[in-house]
Order: structure tokens, then C-alpha cells, then sequence
């Protein structure tokens, strides 16, 4: 049986894999241009994205640069326990990510300079997920 931060670390790897696939999607980029910027395989860049390899600081930083984003990106939303016991299961999110409309939503989003209307959309969107939770909670009760 795994230790426990053997599988906290696991996880941990496997989050910053699924950042690392979906800024590359996000911006368009195939693994092989974005392992050739690396100097490494696309192999390897799968490793990485899968959370099979674990990357070293220097490689994520040269990443961050490659993906036009910082290295605390790849950390944004990392809410995983420390030392507990836990399991954890976001393939239901990365689907859903990895969409062909949240892709397509994402890159127009990413055109949008005023961070009025930046944060205007998101407030948007946040109330319109409210309101569709909100329903589903009526017709639930």
C-alpha cells in the first residue's frame, strides 16, 4: 500500500499535469511545439501532463515562460489536504474543461483586455450557474 505522501504527492503532480494541459489547449499549442521550446519529447511533456513525472522547479518555471503564464498558475486552485488521508477525483472537472465550447469560451475570454467586462462576464457566468443551481435545488425539494 502507498504512503500516504506518496499519494498526496501523486495527486499534487496529477493537478499541476491537468494546468499544464489546459493552458497548452487553451492556447493552442501541440505537445510537440511546446516540448520542442523545452528541449525535451513530447513523450516526456505527456509525463508531465498526465502527472506520471514530476517536474522540477526549473523546468516548471521555463514552462510558465513557454505558456505565457506564471508559475503560480499551476498551483491556482490546489486545494488539496496535507498529511490526511484522502482521495480525490477530477476527471469529471477535466472533461468539462477540456470541452471544445469551455475551450472555445476560455480563448475568447483570454481576448477580452477591460477587466471591467472581464470581471463583468465572470460575475455573469457565476450568477447564471447560481440561478441554474438554485433551480435544480426546487424541483430536487
Amino acid at each position: 500500500m502507498p504512503k500516504l505522501k506518496d499519494r498526496a504527492d501523486r495527486a499534487i503532480d496529477e493537478a499541476i499535469g491537468r494546468r499544464i494541459k489546459l493552458r497548452r489547449v487553451i492556447l493552442n499549442l501541440s505537445q510537440e511545439a511546446v516540448a520542442k521550446e523545452l528541449g525535451i519529447t513530447f513523450q516526456q511533456l505527456q509525463k508531465y501532463e498526465n502527472g506520471s513525472n514530476r517536474l522540477v522547479a526549473s523546468r516548471l518555471y521555463r514552462l510558465a515562460f513557454v505558456l505565457k503564464t506564471s508559475a503560480e498558475y499551476f498551483f491556482a486552485d490546489l486545494d488539496l489536504p496535507q498529511d490526511a488521508a484522502f482521495e480525490r477525483d477530477d476527471s469529471a472537472v477535466l472533461d468539462e474543461r477540456t470541452s471544445r465550447l469551455s475551450i472555445k469560451l476560455m480563448r475568447a475570454f483570454a481576448r477580452i483586455h477591460d477587466p471591467r467586462i472581464r470581471r463583468s462576464l465572470v460575475n455573469l457566468v457565476d450568477e447564471m450557474a447560481k440561478s441554474e443551481t438554485d433551480a435544480s435545488d426546487l424541483d430536487e425539494g
